[in-house]
């Protein structure tokens, strides 16, 4: 909002509208906030948005779209969102890869007279196949059922 002048620092023609309470209700079509700038919304306490059903609505139409070309949620460090089922895919190739280094760990054989397992790294492979069956349980359960990016 680099844009933004404090209301007590505007020196042009502005409306301020003062109550214990302001209601904004529209009974047949939208209400809506249109700025050549920025909207900017100032409280002290929570910020609901409800979206549901209600009268004849039904649950398709009940969502909540920002189509903006980026989205900040919060300040400071803020770091990309994933995208689920990329991340997911590529977790699973990695795990897939690791996978099969484990299995050929686990069943690796010395040189000599006959086959001889090598014990610590028949050990390190089980172990590795072990960890790497817990992440791919795990990678199911990354993507949000809520929330969704493009």
């Amino acid at each position: 909002m680099a844009n933004f002048i404090p209301i007590r620092q505007y020196n042009s023609n502005q409306i301020i509208l003062t109550s214990d309470r302001l209601i904004f209700n529209s009974k047949v079509d939208n209400i809506i906030l249109s700025s050549n700038n920025d909207v900017s919304m100032n409280m002290n306490g929570a910020f609901h948005i409800n979206i549901g059903p209600s009268g004849n609505q039904t649950a398709a139409k009940n969502f909540f779209v920002i189509n903006a070309p980026k989205i900040q949620m919060g300040t400071g460090n803020v770091e990309p969102l994933p995208k689920g089922d990329t991340l997911g895919n590529l977790l699973t190739s990695l795990m897939n890869a690791l996978n099969d280094l484990a299995t050929s760990l686990s069943t690796a054989t010395g040189i000599g007279v006959g086959t001889v397992g090598e014990p610590t790294v028949n050990a390190a492979g089980v172990k590795l196949q072990g960890q790497i069956a817990n992440i791919q349980n795990q990678i199911v359960n990354i993507n949000s059922k809520v929330s969704f990016t493009a």
